[in-house]
């Protein structure tokens, strides 16, 4: 009866289950625990997006004959972000003539290749946070208790779509996750604070949410009557990040530390006639930067560490955008060191982020014969890298072999 009361009609809100070979049921999604965004809702131009599914949540586990089961309640909440747009320009491919005389000549550009777009897009977020975790025998539950006060590093999103000037309302830190077994009970306290935002000049968008982000100090393990014991402890590498609506982005949107840049187009030449676009905006690799405020260390209860340290990854000796795990050293709390060294060979990029700029040609009519004019097709050079999941590599980069290597107790080869 669980189930069916929450299986519903249509596209957006359908359950959706999972069997395994066992006979054991999974069930994702329904309208309690599917959460849908969309992005630039206010939009005008035919192709904006709507409110699209999202995420589909775990909402109940349960045996072959339903007679054990697990189930996960959630709450609504609502909030959004704002991130910048990306840039590009057209380049007319062949021109447009008008009472048989060149109008628009082809290789002329249409759009700023210095300054990208100043308004922000806002990405709206109907969300769910997870509450409970129940079982039907009653004897175990688990509760995920927010924190009294909104986080502060996202904007508001309600009936009227979101703001990016107006702070968040209902969207909360986890506080405390409290685990009750019987007659046991504990308490895991959560406790936050927020990078600081580096300077950026090339910041132009007059706001202070973007310049915040939630940060996991530690984790504290306490009984129900208030018995604590000594907390995780997590290190990072810096108190700060680059500003959300900072344009310091290698080509692969990692952070580089030009904090100064207006635009994304690095300069490139013109596909058209082979002119030179002095576009400059500056799109290298920066391995230092790239680890600005990345965890280097978790100090444990019991006085023990692990800290971590990165480089960026590579093909052959040339950086390319990421980190990659370099060293691992953990000590045992008495002065016994051990550390895991990670190294690489035989990385491939999966695609060639120095070409990926050109769309040949941009083939959308509707856009060509609105903006170009009706015989004209453009082609499009854009900031943004090919998305995610773009082919089945999925991630950018992928290594032949992997080799982990502790201090005197040997190595071991991935690949």
């Amino acid at each position: 009866d669980g189930i069916r009361d929450r299986d519903v009609t249509g596209v957006q809100t359908c359950a959706l289950p999972i069997f395994t070979p066992d006979g054991t049921r999974y069930y994702f999604g329904g309208p309690a625990a599917t959460e849908t965004s969309w992005s630039d809702f206010r939009e005008l131009s035919a192709n904006k997006q709507v409110a699209s599914s999202s995420t589909w949540h775990l909402f109940r586990i349960e045996t072959p004959n339903a007679d054990r089961w697990i189930e996960f309640d959630y709450a609504d909440e609502r909030y959004s972000f704002g991130n910048r747009a990306g840039h590009q320009v057209t380049v007319r491919e062949t021109g447009v003539v008008i009472a048989g005389q060149p109008g628009y000549p082809a290789g002329e550009l249409m759009g700023n290749p210095v300054q990208a777009p100043l308004v922000p897009y806002a990405t709206a977020v109907d969300g769910k946070r997870l509450m409970r975790i129940r079982t039907a025998s009653g004897q175990a539950t688990a509760e995920f208790i927010p924190a009294s006060t909104p986080r502060t590093d996202l904007t508001f999103h309600g009936d009227t779509g979101p703001d990016l000037n107006s702070p968040n309302i209902s969207s909360s830190a986890l506080q405390t996750l409290r685990i009750t077994s019987g007659s046991i009970c504990r308490n895991f306290d959560f406790d936050y604070d927020y990078y600081s935002a580096l300077p950026c000049s090339g910041c132009t968008i007059s706001s202070d949410f973007d310049t915040r982000r939630l940060r996991l100090k530690s984790v504290q393990e306490r009984t129900c009557s208030g018995e604590a014991l000594p907390p995780y402890r997590f290190t990072y590498q810096s108190n700060q990040l680059p500003r959300r609506y900072s344009l310091g982005r290698d080509l692969l949107e990692f952070y580089n530390g030009r904090d100064d840049q207006q635009g994304l187009l690095p300069t490139f030449i013109n596909p058209v006639n082979n002119t030179t676009v002095n576009a400059g905006s500056d799109r290298s690799f920066n391995e230092e930067k790239m680890k600005q405020g990345i965890l280097t260390a978790v100090t444990y209860p019991a006085g023990g560490s692990t800290t971590f340290s990165y480089e960026a990854n590579r093909i052959g000796q040339t950086i390319t955008g990421g980190l990659r795990i370099k060293n691992i050293t953990t000590n045992d709390g008495y002065g016994n060191l051990q550390t895991r060294t990670v190294s690489y060979a035989d990385g491939v990029l999966h695609y060639d982020h120095s070409s990926y700029m050109f769309q040949y040609p941009n083939r959308n009519g509707r856009y060509s014969g609105a903006f170009l004019g009706a015989s004209d097709f453009g082609i499009t050079a854009g900031s943004n890298p090919n998305p995610p999941l773009w082919s089945f590599h999925g991630y950018h980069i992928g290594y032949g072999k992997v080799t982990s290597a502790v201090n005197g107790a040997g190595q071991t080869d991935i690949g």
